[in-house]
C-alpha cells in the first residue's frame, strides 16, 4: 500500500510538472499600462509583458529577462525599472536599457517625465535628476510620503497629509526653486492621469485638478481641487485620454469620461467580478480579478474578454448621458435630444454631453424630435405659436409662418395654415403639392399613399398631391404594406394603392394599436367578421391558425408575431403557434403580444397585480412580482417595482438598471428617458 501511495505521488509530481495549468502565475504587485498592453510586476521581482492582440483572444504573455525588480515607472516615452540598487532607463521595443544607469540603493519610489526623474528615499527626502543637464537638482523637501510628476509639474505628499507642488524649469534653473503648498490636506497618494492630477485622501475620497471630467457635472477643467463626491473607499486610479477609472476597496470598478464616443460625467460602476488590480490605456482596460483571472476590454466595456472562460462576456452597461435635470425633453432621435430647463430655456443636446445650440421653443408643449435631419420648433408671439424647422446646425430651413408643421415622409412636409387651420403638403423647398384642405396631418411614412380628411369624409392622395380617392369614406385607416381599410355603410373593406377594392366592405372592425396605426403589419391584420375575430392577409385570406383557433372557440386577441398568437378564453390569456396549436394554455389575467421572443404577463393574487416575463414555451424568465413591465425591447425594458420606482430589465427578466426613478420610458436609439423628482434625464444602454 505504501509503495502504491509513493508511486501515485511520483506520478502526480511528474504530471504537475508537465501541466502548465497547475503552475500558478505569480501574484501581481502592480500593473503599468503601455500603448499595446501592460507590464506586470510580480511579487517575486520578476516582470511580465502582456500584449493585446484581439478582443477575442487572451493577451500574449512574455517573461522579460529581469529579476529583483522593485518598481516599474513609465512616462509618455519611456520606462524605468527600479532594480536592486540601480535605476534603469528602458527602451520598450526591444525592451532593453538605454542611457545612464543611476544609483538607487535607498530609493523606495521613482516618478519620471520625459525631462526629469524624481526619486523618493528611505529617509523621506527626494532627489531630482535632469535628463537635459545630466545633473541632480538640490531641493529641500523632507517627510515626503508620495510623489508624482507630469512634464514639469511635480507634486509631493508629506507625511502630515499636506500636498506641495513646484513647476520645474525646462532647462537649467536660473532662480531658486521653491515648493508651494496646495490648499488641500489629509492626502494619502497623488497620481497623474492624462495630464490631470488626482488625489486619494486618507478617508478614501477622490479629488482632482485640471481634469476635463472630474467625476461631477462640471463642463471644463478647473484649477481648484474638485471632489468626486459619489465615490468612497478608492484604492487606485488609472485612465487614458479623457477617460478615468477608479478601483474601490470592495473590488468595484467605476468609469467616467469619454468611452467610444459616449460621455459619462458621473462615475458609473462597471458590471465586473471583484477586481484587485486595474490598468488602462487610451483605448483598452486590463484587470485582474480577486481570484487571479485576467480580463480586458475596449473602453466601452462591450464586451470584455474573460481569460479563464476563454470567451467574451457581454455586460449591459448603462451610461448616464444626462442626470435628471431638464423640465421637459424629446426622445433621442438622430443622436440628439430637444430639452428645456426650469428657466424655460430650450436647446439641443447630443449624446456626448454637449449643448449644441439654443432653439426658439417648442410647439404647444410638445417636444418634437429630429427626423430626416430637421427639427420642428415654435416661436410664441401674440398669444400664438408659429412653427418652423431648423437643420442639424440650428439654421432655420422653414421660417416661422405656419400654425403647425410635421413630416409626411423623408422628402415631404405637412403644414397647417394659420388662415383656415387645414393641413397641406409641400416639399423641403416649400413648393406646395397639395393645398391645405385636410383636417388631419398628412403622413406617408414608407408608403406611397396617404390618408386625408375633408370635412367628415376620408380619402387618399399620392406623393405628388394627386387624388387617388377623393373624400368618400365614412372612416379609413393609413396604408400599410400597400393596403388600407376603408369604411362604407358601416363595414370595412381593403383598398390597394390605386384605390380599388381588393376585398369589398364586410368587416365589422379592425384590431389596431390606435387609430393612426397602419392597416397591415408584416402583411397581416386582425379583424372582426360576423362577430368572430380573424387574422387575414392583404387579400382577405384567413390564416389557417386563425381558422383552427376559432373552431376551438378561442378568441384571437393579437396578431401572429414571433411565432405566437395571443388568445383569450374564459377570462384568461394564453398563446398558440402558427398552426393554431395551443402552446401556453390560457392562465394569465392579462398578457401582451410576443416581442423579442418575450412576452409580459400578469397574474392577480390576493387583489394585487404581478407582472413577469415569459419565453415562447411559457416559462418565467428572471424575477417575478413586478408591479408593471413596459414595452419589451432588445436592449432594455422599463419596469416598475412594488414600491412604485422604475428601472430597466434585460431580456433575462432581471433588473440591470435598478428601480430608482420616478418613471422610465422605452428606448429610442438605445437611449432611455428617465424621470426623477420631476426632472428628465437620459441613459445610454450599451
Amino acid at each position: 500500500m505504501k509503495k502504491i501511495a509513493i508511486l501515485l505521488l511520483g506520478l502526480w509530481i511528474v504530471w504537475s510538472l508537465q501541466s502548465p495549468t497547475l503552475a500558478a502565475e505569480p501574484t501581481v504587485k502592480s500593473m503599468t499600462p503601455w500603448y499595446d498592453g501592460y507590464f506586470a510586476l510580480n511579487r517575486d521581482g520578476t516582470l511580465d509583458r502582456y500584449t493585446f492582440t484581439s478582443i477575442h483572444q487572451p493577451l500574449k504573455r512574455e517573461r522579460l529577462p529581469y529579476s529583483n525588480i522593485r518598481q516599474v515607472d513609465r512616462n509618455a516615452s519611456s520606462f524605468h525599472l527600479l532594480q536592486g540598487d540601480r535605476l534603469l532607463d528602458m527602451k520598450v521595443d526591444p525592451f532593453e536599457p538605454q542611457g545612464k544607469v543611476l544609483p538607487a540603493m535607498d530609493v523606495i519610489k521613482v516618478a519620471s517625465s520625459p525631462l526629469y526623474k524624481v526619486t523618493l528615499h528611505q529617509d523621506r527626502t527626494i532627489k531630482i535628476y535632469s535628463d537635459f543637464t545630466k545633473e541632480w537638482i538640490d531641493l529641500s523637501m523632507t517627510d515626503v510620503s508620495d510623489i508624482a510628476i507630469s512634464m514639469l509639474d511635480l507634486f509631493v505628499v508629506r507625511t502630515d497629509g499636506t500636498l506641495w507642488s513646484i513647476e520645474l524649469p525646462r532647462w537649467s534653473p536660473d532662480t531658486e526653486l521653491r515648493f508651494q503648498k496646495e490648499s488641500v490636506d489629509h492626502v494619502k497618494t497623488v497620481h497623474f492621469v492624462d495630464k490631470s492630477i488626482w488625489l486619494i485622501k486618507r478617508d478614501g475620497t477622490l479629488w482632482s485638478k485640471w481634469a476635463t471630467y472630474p467625476g461631477v457635472n462640471k463642463t471644463s477643467p478647473t484649477n481648484t481641487f474638485v471632489h468626486a463626491s459619489s465615490l468612497k473607499e478608492v484604492v487606485s486610479i488609472t485612465g487614458g485620454s479623457n477617460r478615468v477609472l477608479a478601483l474601490t476597496s470592495d473590488g468595484s470598478v467605476w468609469q467616467w469620461g469619454e468611452a467610444k464616443e459616449q460621455i459619462t460625467r458621473i462615475p458609473e460602476r462597471l458590471k465586473l467580478p471583484p477586481i484587485q488590480q486595474i490598468a488602462a490605456t487610451n483605448d483598452m482596460t486590463f484587470a485582474i480579478t480577486k481570484n487571479n483571472n485576467r480580463l480586458h476590454w475596449m473602453s466601452s466595456l462591450t464586451p470584455y474578454y474573460n481569460e479563464q472562460k476563454k470567451t467574451l462576456v457581454f455586460p449591459h452597461l448603462p451610461t448616464t448621458l444626462y442626470s435628471p435635470q431638464f423640465m421637459s425633453g424629446s426622445m433621442s432621435s438622430e443622436g440628439r435630444m430637444h430639452v428645456s430647463t426650469s428657466r424655460n430655456d430650450t436647446y439641443v443636446v447630443d449624446m456626448y454631453g454637449n449643448k449644441l445650440f439654443d432653439t426658439p421653443g417648442v410647439c404647444s408643449g410638445q417636444y418634437s424630435a429630429y427626423q430626416f435631419g430637421l427639427l420642428n420648433v415654435c416661436t410664441y408671439k401674440d398669444n400664438e405659436f408659429y412653427a418652423s424647422m431648423i437643420d442639424r446646425n440650428g439654421k432655420t430651413v422653414i421660417p416661422p409662418r405656419y400654425a403647425g408643421l410635421d413630416f409626411a415622409s423623408s422628402s415631404l412636409i405637412t403644414f397647417k395654415l394659420r388662415q383656415n387651420r387645414r393641413w397641406g403638403l409641400m416639399d423641403r423647398a416649400q413648393r406646395v403639392r397639395f393645398e391645405a384642405s385636410s383636417s388631419i396631418p398628412i403622413w406617408f411614412g414608407k408608403e406611397r399613399v396617404a390618408l386625408v380628411k375633408s370635412e367628415s369624409r376620408f380619402g387618399y392622395i399620392n406623393q405628388n398631391g394627386k387624388w387617388i380617392v377623393r373624400p368618400t369614406y365614412e372612416n379609413a385607416y393609413p396604408f400599410g404594406n400597400g393596403h388600407a381599410f376603408a369604411k362604407v355603410k358601416d363595414k370595412l373593406g381593403i383598398l390597394n394603392e390605386r384605390g380599388q377594392w381588393v376585398v369589398s366592405p364586410r368587416y365589422d372592425y379592425i384590431v389596431t394599436d390606435d387609430y393612426g396605426s397602419p392597416s397591415f403589419k408584416n402583411g397581416l391584420a386582425v379583424v372582426s367578421l360576423n362577430g368572430t375575430v380573424r387574422i387575414i392577409d392583404t387579400k382577405g385570406r384567413e390564416l389557417k391558425a386563425s381558422v383552427n383557433l376559432n373552431k376551438q372557440k378561442y378568441q384571437i386577441a393579437g396578431p401572429y408575431q414571433n411565432g405566437r398568437i395571443l388568445v383569450h378564453k374564459n377570462g384568461k390569456f394564453g398563446y398558440a403557434d402558427g398552426s393554431g396549436k395551443m402552446i401556453i394554455s390560457p392562465r394569465y389575467d392579462l398578457a401582451s403580444d410576443f416581442s423579442q421572443y418575450r412576452a409580459k404577463v400578469m397574474i392577480k393574487s390576493k387583489g394585487k397585480e404581478r407582472w413577469h416575463m415569459i419565453n415562447l414555451q411559457g416559462r418565467t424568465v428572471g424575477n417575478t412580482g413586478y408591479a408593471y413591465i413596459g414595452e419589451i425591447q432588445s436592449a432594455a425594458t422599463p419596469f416598475e417595482d412594488a414600491t412604485g420606482k422604475w428601472g430597466y430589465l434585460g431580456l433575462n427578466g432581471k433588473p440591470f438598471v435598478p428601480a430608482m426613478y420616478q418613471y422610465t420610458l422605452p428606448l429610442s436609439e438605445g437611449v432611455g428617458m428617465t424621470v426623477f423628482e420631476d426632472r428628465i434625464g437620459y441613459l445610454k444602454i450599451r
